[in-house]
């Protein structure tokens, strides 16, 4: 599909020597990292985030002695975009020139300010047009990594986008012969991806996610947010699903919305959705999600498939390394 290949910047320190890779996936409250050697899989390690990018990924490459690996690297937030464009047949080679004409039309930033890149997804979307992904991240966002790593000598060979990363190992490891969704519950923001007949054809970023389950459990414990999170982690209380249900039911409400959209432009219905994210392990919120759309919801464990499992410090949420997992197929 070449999806996965989207974003990629070869830095010309790069010599093809390095025996170790690590794939990582640059999250809000997380940077996750999976780390191969020699095509195997070697380590899983996870430290926290902040507001600097850059610094964290350099903090957590130097403090896992990783500096001269070859890094490929996911990003997510509101600065980057991924668009589904029904787009006039031609020669392959020059669709995204084409598009370049067009960004404007396409993207709420300025055509100047973005690193963009696209594929067909479908030669047979019609008789007239492909099905483009259309993919694009503000220059500004991801810069400050670039030039950080260039300075550390750090060999920075790939930057994707983090949904993207998750859709290739969607479409890698779940056959989808029906219309389908996968849904997964970050820190900072929820990403809902609709399959039509296993190409992906929507995906949208939902503003409820785990730091709003967080902020209601610290207000309904009376506690601070680093102790709501511990709650929620250790997931052992019975009434966290009850504190949590209506953040759930609100994320069902905007997944509602976004399927009505689908069957209004395709005719079609989503008939069952994978749930992954660090956020969607809490026991029951599959059932209660499952209940309120009258559809099928399945939790997606792709590491499963993996006879490497993370230590025993990080096993309380899996699905956190799925974007990084998604940068190796």
């Amino acid at each position: 599909m070449g999806i996965k290949t989207f974003l990629s910047r070869i830095n010309t320190l790069i010599d093809g020597k390095e025996s170790e890779t690590a794939y990582v996936d640059l999250g809000a409250r997380y940077t996750k990292v999976i780390v191969k050697e020699h095509d195997k899989i070697k380590h899983f390690l996870l430290g926290e985030s902040t507001a600097d990018r850059a610094k964290d990924i350099l903090k957590t490459l130097k403090d896992n002695n990783l500096s001269a690996a070859d890094v490929r690297l996911a990003v997510k937030g509101p600065e980057t975009i991924i668009r589904y464009i029904p787009f006039p047949k031609m020669d392959k080679a020059n669709i995204k020139q084409s598009l370049g004409f067009e960004l404007n039309k396409h993207i709420p930033f300025p055509a100047e300010s973005v690193y963009f890149d696209s594929c067909v997804l479908d030669e047979e979307y019609s008789k007239t047009d492909f099905l483009v992904l259309l993919a694009a991240v503000k220059m500004d966002a991801v810069n400050p990594i670039i030039e950080a790593c260039a300075a550390e000598k750090i060999n920075l060979s790939q930057i994707t986008l983090a949904p993207l990363s998750l859709i290739n190992l969607f479409m890698a490891s779940t056959p989808c012969e029906n219309n389908c969704a996968l849904l997964d519950i970050g820190y900072s923001s929820t990403t809902l991806s609709i399959f039509r007949k296993s190409i992906p054809c929507l995906s949208r970023d939902i503003k409820t996610s785990g730091k709003a389950i967080i902020k209601k459990i610290a207000g309904v414990k009376n506690c601070e947010v680093a102790r709501a999170e511990a709650i929620f982690i250790k997931n052992e209380e019975p009434d966290l699903l009850e504190i949590s249900e209506d953040i759930f039911l609100g994320v069902c409400e905007e997944i509602r919305s976004s399927f009505d959209y689908f069957e209004m432009n395709t005719g079609e219905q989503v008939h069952n959705i994978s749930l992954t994210g660090g956020f969607s392990y809490l026991q029951g919120a599959d059932k209660a999600m499952a209940a309120s759309l009258g559809l099928e919801i399945t939790p997606w464990k792709p590491l499963e498939k993996l006879n490497f499992r993370p230590p025993n410090k990080i096993t309380v949420s899996e699905d956190m390394f799925a974007s990084a997992l998604g940068l190796i197929v």
